[in-house]
């Protein structure tokens, strides 16, 4: 939960993240206990600024030494005592940070509320803690974006990810339930077995089998599952976790006094709306404050930080001072902007941006959005001429490291540094995004599903078949079970990479090409993988869980001679045939929606369903007769992808060419009418292929990116596909 403070002793918000007690390292001497407070782990929070959950993710590096920080039976800010010191256990010391993770140990004053709270710390009834971290800096990624902060490269899911790169403890609490799954009390080797986990709730374990968990799995590998849920099904995974539907309304006053919890549930429009009018209040003050002498790049760090007009009035003039020349004696005012505060990282990502010809404004994203691209694109146009060294030796002074004059050496203090990689990298992953949204998959979107897998692992869809049918039941009588039907069909996603290398002598020749094409490249490369993936498995029927393939005479799906060949009739006998498919006995009248053809007869099928009529010219009248498939009637789409004619396609996920036909022809339902062919992504990558930076070693120099996609497909039924087999 983020939690907005106004106080001038918490000028930032605190951010209140959960870890669970699960072992002991009790000192009955001392009253304390060890615990591992933190992780790395991404974690949700609510953020009362803006009234929504957003995923928020610690840096070690960025901590803040302090020797101890209060312990509390609650968190303050969301108690209603008043007197904040009521609520005082103890203080948490010995706070330290190893590798990805900080611990420190809990000590528990004497008087009488702190001693039984310390009874059930001890006595494992109260096992779960949360500590309370007040960010200083942040770096905000939009979902679905991924950005390079620190040298590490993340990726938002679906909703805002923010990256704390400076953070201070402020206080721990102990709570009723953790969220944390690598946050735990420390354990001595000595110390008893801990007590069983509560088992999982109904609700929540279905909810988790229906989006992929095996029926079969352990409690632990449902929590290990649940652990990596982001997005809409974290939300949903947590509300069906917590025993109460909703939680007990927070209000919030304007002034210095914390939170009340209150039972009353706040007029949320009017909440809003006062939390929006105050944000704007203050970004429009800081604004005007900044005015055109301070940088922008500090004016957004001043708005996304959260600045008070206080704290942004001694940056701003610290800025204004750093880049103002030393004084003269006399002569007309002069705004000089300095080099050190004008060249920063974003401005040299943009340059680049610029000589590489990457698109920097987005014609689709809103004014306010395009408005800020306009001024940043504007702010890197300066710096678009300079060469790979010069870009180098930027990098190495943002990195706050003396600059070599030595080529060889300037490049590898570069290389070895953050900014480089940073500047070259949003270059790699806008292109490669830009060229892989310009060849997006359209033939295949509409009769293809979509779905979000949590993993490699296998994933099953099962069918209820008639028992999901409804019963009449009579007085009394007692509604019966649905159960699983026997057909159930599986399949895993791959992940399918490359790798991007620009070698140490490209940047000393300021060879950018590679960074030019390639990118591009990878990202068309990427947008191919669906529909090479879905067009793969109608050409080569695979076999279904019943043992036949997708298209057979048994299925009623498949023509081979006859009315075959693309005609009117063919279509109607198509169109007729889906539309009597069962599924044990019942009637699905599934409706026929898209035509999936060659290229070779576009022409055929475009005039069948455009035109109007249909004369018989073999009969001995020819009079205008009325054209039952024509668009207007049939509601059909022609989708037309030569991958399945002449030209084929090579089956990504076994490297096999497979050939097409420039006759035959699909037809398929719409997939939010009846199963046809899934689409699986891995959750959290955003449906996207992702970027990753690395340094070159072991006898090679320079810079690369792996660039992933984790995909895959599968035929799911065959009720509401259709071939026939052309003449």
């Amino acid at each position: 939960m983020r939690l907005r403070s106004e106080t001038a002793e918490s000028p930032r918000d605190m951010i209140v993240r959960s870890f669970r007690l699960r072992a002991d390292t009790i000192n009955e001497a001392e009253r304390s206990v060890e615990a591992v407070l933190c992780t790395e782990s991404p974690t949700t929070v609510f953020d009362m600024r803006t009234w929504e959950p957003v995923d928020e993710v610690l840096r070690m590096d960025g901590w803040e030494p302090v020797d101890q920080v209060p312990l509390f039976d609650s968190h303050p800010q969301l108690s209603s005592n008043p007197n904040v010191e009521d609520d005082l256990r103890g203080s948490v010391r010995n706070i330290q940070v190893s590798g990805d993770k900080q611990t420190g140990k809990l000590y528990f004053a004497a008087d009488k509320s702190s001693l039984n709270v310390w009874g059930k710390v001890r006595d494992k009834h109260a096992r779960d803690l949360s500590i309370g971290a007040i960010p200083l800096e942040q770096t905000e990624i939009a979902p679905g974006e991924t950005k390079l902060v620190g040298g590490k490269s993340y990726t938002a899911g679906p909703r805002k990810l923010f990256i704390t790169t400076k953070w201070k403890v402020g206080e721990t609490s102990v709570t009723p339930r953790g969220a944390d799954p690598r946050a735990k009390i420390r354990q001595a080797p000595s110390a008893p077995p801990l007590l069983k986990e509560p088992t999982m709730n109904e609700r929540l374990r279905a909810y988790l089998e229906s989006i992929g968990l095996a029926k079969d799995a352990s409690e632990a590998k449902a929590n290990e599952f649940l652990a990596t849920l982001r997005g809409d099904q974290l939300a949903e995974g947590e509300r069906l976790r917590s025993p109460v539907a909703t939680p007990a309304a927070i209000t919030q006053t304007t002034v210095a006094a914390a939170p009340v919890v209150t039972s009353q549930a706040p007029n949320l429009d009017a909440v809003r709306a006062e939390a929006a009018a105050a944000e704007r209040r203050r970004i429009d003050g800081l604004t005007d404050l900044a005015g055109n002498d301070v940088p922008r790049e500090l004016l957004r760090s001043a708005i996304d930080n959260g600045w008070d007009e206080n704290r942004a009035s001694r940056e701003f003039l610290g800025a204004i001072r750093t880049g103002r020349p030393g004084a003269v004696s006399a002569g007309p005012a002069i705004h000089s902007r300095g080099h050190e505060t004008d060249c920063t990282l974003r401005s040299l990502q943009i340059g680049f941006m610029h000589r590489l010809g990457t698109r920097v404004i987005d014609p689709n994203a809103s004014e306010r959005v395009r408005a800020e691209q306009e001024r940043e694109a504007e702010m890197g146009d300066r710096y678009r001429y300079l060469s790979m060294i010069d870009i180098c030796r930027e990098a190495v002074r943002l990195d706050r490291r003396t600059a070599s004059h030595n080529p060889d050496e300037l490049v590898r203090e570069a290389v070895s540094g953050a900014s480089l990689s940073a500047i070259f990298t949003t270059n790699v992953n806008a292109r490669l995004l830009e060229s892989y949204r310009g060849i997006t998959d359209t033939t295949t979107a509409g009769w293809c599903r979509e779905a979000d897998v949590a993993n490699f692992k296998t994933n099953e869809r099962f069918s209820l078949g008639k028992t999901g049918d409804l019963e009449k039941l009579p007085r009394g009588g007692k509604a019966t079970h649905a159960t699983i039907d026997d057909m159930v069909e599986t399949y895993k996603i791959a992940r399918y990479a490359k790798q991007l290398i620009l070698d140490e002598q490209d940047i000393i020749d300021d060879s950018y090409g590679a960074l030019q094409t390639m990118p591009n490249e990878m990202g068309e490369a990427s947008g191919r993988l669906r529909p090479a993936l879905v067009y793969a498995i109608l050409l080569l029927n695979p076999l279904l869980e019943d043992g036949l393939p997708i298209f057979h005479a048994n299925h009623n799906n498949l023509v081979s001679g006859g009315p075959s060949a693309l005609g009117v009739d063919a279509l109607a006998a198509a169109i007729t045939a889906m539309a009597k498919q069962t599924l044990d006995g019942v009637t699905l009248n599934i409706n026929s929606k898209f035509i999936i053809i060659p290229q070779d007869l576009r022409w055929t099928t475009q005039t069948m369903l455009r035109a109007g009529e249909i004369r018989n010219t073999t009969a001995s009248t020819k009079y205008p007769t009325y054209n039952p498939v024509q668009v207007s009637e049939t509601d059909l789409m022609m989708v037309r992808d030569n991958r399945v004619g002449v030209a084929g396609v090579v089956d990504p996920s076994s490297n096999v060419a497979v050939a097409g036909s420039a006759t035959n022809w699909f037809m398929s339902a719409a997939a939010m009418e009846a199963k046809t062919i899934e689409v699986g992504y891995r959750v959290g990558t955003g449906r996207q292929p992702q970027v990753r930076p690395f340094i070159l070693t072991q006898g090679q120099w320079g810079v690369g990116w792996d660039i992933s996609m984790d995909i895959g497909a599968k035929a799911l039924d065959f009720r509401g596909l259709y071939k026939s087999v052309g003449q």
